[in-house]
């Protein structure tokens, strides 16, 4: 067939004029480059022939030829580089990339292959440099080839190529050194480079990146020949701020570094700072040695009294005498008591405060304010607590210290003996609150006590001693001084009694908190390990050691507590008071991040305990702890502890089966309709659970069928079901309480049903004069005394009750005048109906028990010796 002619017509003609139209992109990679080179100024143009032809020259065979261009591109390019840097810092949207680093980047390859093939000579080392700045931008990542050219390269300045050069490099020599590391090779070279970097960050204000690179190549130590009066503050802020971040040992060398910048630049308030975070004495006396500005000596002296840091004086630190004996009085915190009584004159906050005013009852609607004439020993040891802490320190009250022939006609021998028992102790010990530091006032006012004949006073006397020389060294400190100190206290803590002992114990732990001091230990630590000491004493002491020796370490204090929690049975470990020891081991580490190890246990050999409740973890002793923590979480495990040893102590449950409220019942006989309500209710199936699950216990008042058809007729029918619920729940205590626990128990009593309806539901128990085994139980409604028990094993007591418990919130009319009213407060009631103190000994109420009410005090002490005072 004959082509088609080029000019006829059709279809055909018509598509081929078309395609003859359409334009098909070039692939040719030469006009790709003639494309951007048509985009380029002449400028820019000129620039990139001109690099083209060093390239080309640099291949020469002519060294001349080959020396001037490396030289021209080295010239050129450094110019360009130093202009990019300054437009870029300038301007920090900057982001494009130096000319000459593009132009040259399609030589990087040449380059490198000519490089290969140049002998050794100052050429090539012209050329390295030249590559290194060029692999900033052309290296892969990993091959580290700008420190490999830079090397290889000559020695001239590192920084004329620019901050993000020195920058790159160093991240580099970050990898290298990690990898020669490794392979133990030599890092001369690389430290040679690190010189250089660390000067140049140093000289820019870049002290961050000069700091980091140094942490990396673990020399730190060459940051004190770069810092100089301009960039040390800098510098130790970041040392300080990333210690923070840092894991041990290397926390503790970065604020080394720092302090010892501190001191060449004479900052000596901060590098006292941080010799009390490293807990360096050492360092503490340098600083004393090296300042001679009496001024600053004194500030000194405020620090560490501040941080209730034991510290001594000697000639080389202050040569002259009266000037070393006014500073060492700063230290003790002689005078604290008077300058703290000093601000309060000023502020006008001297006039002392009553725990009325604290309450302020007479703000809420329907109470009065003379609730605090009631004679309750909860409510008494509460206004004691309350007015310790409002008048803490300034040396006068309106309980404890108010002169006999007052108005109110009491004084503190009156209060005193309005507690009960272990309030006496707390009455005792809130006066050592109340005159805090003022050692003098202090001990002549507790000086009585001792005198008593009663243990808990002599014990809270103990206590308050330990209180009022808290954190304050005086030469007439009875605690401290040879007449009353080590060999009187001594003779209270080998007391027999517990309460003497323990007040004894904790006083000292108070008084010497944070001193280290050896005799006290040499006095204590025997006790850990006494097999005839009662566990409560055990407990106080691991507490007491842990004061003395806060924050410490001290491997054979930690010892001793560990091997006494060994020493414990497994009926022992279930004790609260138990877990003071691990509390007591806890203060010796406090501030202490430390990786549990047994490596510090020598002798006897550490083995495992069998007993399940051992979890106490064994701290290595590698550093000093850094001083105590001021942390609010110590202080609130301390009240929960103490509240938990505070709370009722039973024996332990039996180890027979579950036990079963319906079969007891049932096996009695006589509580048919007790039992109906039960499980109608479903209460029986919520007190199996508990007594079987719980280490509270329960407490059920079973009333017997008698007294169901002694009531009312109707009076069950009339009732809801939910007031049936009410009912049965009202005959349930959630706790254990035996009849002596009865007896003096604080009321109202709570019961299962307490809380409903908005109501109190609680039940008021007074003791029978002369009958030690006989309750009265009161509703309000209901009076009835309690005479057997059908089951009084823990975890749950049972006792007949010959009516039932009608509550008061069923009936919206008030109680009948002839029925008794709810008692108030603790005691018994005699024939007379006359309100007496409980009997010694009982483990309720008061807040006698296994563990004393009134060292809750204790906690209070600590929490303004680490809360105000540290």
């Amino acid at each position: 067939m004959a082509p088609a002619e080029p000019n006829s017509g059709g279809a055909g003609a018509g598509a081929t004029k078309d395609q003859a139209s359409v334009k098909v992109p070039s692939k040719d990679p030469k006009k790709k480059d003639e494309k951007k080179d048509e985009d380029l100024s002449e400028e820019d143009l000129a620039l990139k022939q001109q690099l083209e032809l060093y390239v080309e020259r640099v291949q020469d065979s002519d060294p001349g030829l080959q020396k001037v261009a490396l030289e021209s591109m080295r010239s050129c390019t450094f110019e360009l580089v130093e202009a990019w840097q300054e437009i870029r810092t300038s301007t920090s949207s900057m982001t494009s990339v130096p000319k000459p680093l593009k132009f040259l980047r399609p030589h990087y390859g040449t380059l490198q292959t000519h490089y290969e093939k140049m002998a050794e000579s100052d050429l090539k080392k012209l050329l390295a440099d030249i590559l290194s700045v060029l692999a900033l931008t052309m290296s892969p990542e990993g091959e580290r080839a700008s420190l490999k050219y830079r090397l290889l390269g000559s020695d001239g300045d590192i920084g004329s190529w620019g901050h993000e050069y020195v920058r790159n490099l160093a991240g580099e020599i970050s990898q290298e050194y990690a990898k020669r590391q490794s392979e133990e090779a030599p890092i001369d070279d690389l430290m040679e480079l690190v010189v250089q970097i660390v000067a140049f960050h140093m000289k820019h204000n870049a002290e961050p990146e000069a700091v980091d690179l140094l942490m990396e190549v673990e020399d730190l130590d060459l940051l004190v020949e770069h810092v100089d009066s301009a960039n040390y503050k800098r510098t130790c802020l970041y040392l300080t701020s990333s210690a923070k971040y840092l894991p041990g040992p290397d926390d503790m060398l970065v604020l080394d570094i720092a302090h010892t910048i501190y001191m060449k630049f004479e900052e000596y308030p901060r590098a006292l700072q941080i010799a009390l975070y490293l807990d360096n004495m050492q360092y503490v006396k340098q600083l004393f040695t090296t300042c001679n500005d009496i001024q600053k000596k004194r500030q000194f002296c405020f620090i560490l009294a501040r941080q209730g840091i034991t510290f001594e004086l000697d000639e080389e630190m202050c040569a002259e005498d009266e000037e070393r004996e006014a500073l060492q009085e700063i230290i003790n915190n002689t005078k604290l008591s008077e300058g703290y009584l000093t601000l309060a004159r000023d502020i006008e906050v001297m006039e002392p405060k009553s725990p009325e005013d604290i309450y302020k009852a007479h703000l809420i609607d329907g109470r009065g304010s003379g609730g605090g004439t009631v004679d309750s020993a909860r409510q008494n040891l509460a206004a004691t607590f309350v007015n310790a802490f409002v008048n803490a320190g300034f040396g006068q009250d309106k309980l404890m210290t108010v002169p006999s022939e007052a108005s109110s006609g009491s004084s503190s021998t009156s209060w005193l003996f309005k507690n009960k028992e272990h309030g006496k102790a707390s009455a005792a010990a809130s006066l050592g609150m109340i005159l805090l530091w003022d050692v003098d006032s202090g001990l002549a006012q507790l000086d009585k006590y001792f005198h008593s004949t009663d243990t808990h006073v002599i014990s809270g006397a103990l206590l308050g001693v330990g209180i009022v020389n808290c954190g304050v060294k005086n030469d007439c400190d009875p605690v401290r001084s040879s007449t009353f100190s080590i060999g009187s206290s001594a003779e209270y803590v080998d007391k027999e009694d517990s309460s003497t002992r323990i007040g004894a114990i904790m006083g000292l732990g108070l008084a010497y908190a944070g001193s280290q001091n050896e005799q006290i230990r040499s006095k204590l630590m025997p006790l850990l390990g006494d097999g005839k000491s009662s566990l409560d004493v055990i407990a106080f002491t691991a507490i007491s050691l842990g004061l003395v020796y806060v924050g410490s370490c001290n491997e054979e204090v930690a010892q001793a507590i560990i091997f006494a929690l060994m020493d414990r049975s497994e009926a022992e470990m279930g004790e609260p008071l138990t877990r003071f020891l691990s509390l007591g081991l806890g203060l010796l580490y406090l501030g202490k991040q430390l990786i549990p190890t047994k490596s510090n246990l020598q002798s006897p050999p550490y083995n495992p305990p069998t007993n399940p409740f051992f979890t106490v973890p064994l701290i290595t002793t590698t550093t000093m702890a850094s001083p105590p923590c001021r942390t609010s979480l110590l202080l609130l495990s301390l009240f929960s502890l103490l509240l938990s040893a505070n709370s009722q102590s039973a024996p332990a449950p039996a180890p027979s089966g579950p036990i079963s409220i319906t079969a007891i019942l049932e096996k009695s006989g006589q509580y048919t309709s007790f039992l109906r309500l039960l499980n109608e209710t479903q209460a029986a199936e919520q007190i199996n659970n508990q007594v079987n699950n719980s280490r509270d216990g329960m407490t059920v008042f079973a009333p017997t069928d008698n007294a169901f058809n002694n009531l009312p007729s109707g009076t069950l029918n009339n009732l809801t079901f939910q007031q049936h619920v009410q009912l049965v729940l009202y005959h349930i205590c959630p706790k254990y309480y035996s009849m002596e626990n009865l007896q003096t128990v604080s009321n109202p009593v709570r019961t299962q049903a307490s809380g409903q309806d908005g109501g109190v539901y609680g039940l008021y128990f007074t003791g029978l004069a002369g009958q030690s085994n006989q309750v009265n139980v009161s509703t309000g409604i209901v009076d009835v005394p309690i005479y057997n028990a059908v089951r009084k094993d823990f975890p749950l007591a049972v006792y007949e009750v010959s009516k039932v418990l009608l509550p008061r919130e069923f009936y919206e009319a008030p109680a009948p005048v002839n029925s008794p009213p709810p008692p108030r407060g603790n005691g018994t009631v005699g024939s007379d109906g006359a309100a007496r103190a409980p009997a010694t000994g009982s483990p309720a109420g008061s807040g006698s028990g296994k563990m004393s009410v009134g060292f809750g005090l204790v906690v209070s002490v600590i929490s303004l010796w680490m809360g105000l005072f540290l």
